[in-house]
């Protein structure tokens, strides 16, 4: 069992895309692909829970088969950046531009 944590997009469209590909991710893999928070569980390949999460929303993702860590690291590419995962590439911080 493999395990990741993400933060959907702060953005919309950019959110229900993420989510729209997640599920399309998850389904070509054998593995069991939940999505968690604290206030939601669903299957990974259910189109159906697709607009379960919000933007900016942090969860989890938990695959659990012979392909878990495959599909861990498909849905990296997907979220790129994971939540205190020093195996995962770290977003660069946005910098604040003062005004003149």
């Amino acid at each position: 069992m493999k395990s990741r944590e993400y933060n959907l997009a702060p953005e919309e469209k950019m959110a229900r895309e993420q989510m729209m590909e997640l599920i399309l991710i998850s389904s070509r893999f054998t593995s069991s692909i939940t999505v968690e928070n604290e206030e939601k569980h669903f299957n990974g390949k259910s189109i159906l829970k697709a607009g379960e999460l919000k933007k900016g929303e942090r969860f989890y993702v938990v695959a659990d088969g012979s392909d878990a860590k495959e599909a861990i690291e498909a849905l990296d590419r997907l979220f790129p950046c994971a939540v205190n995962q020093p195996d995962v590439q770290s977003c660069p911080s946005k910098k604040v531009q003062k005004r003149r």
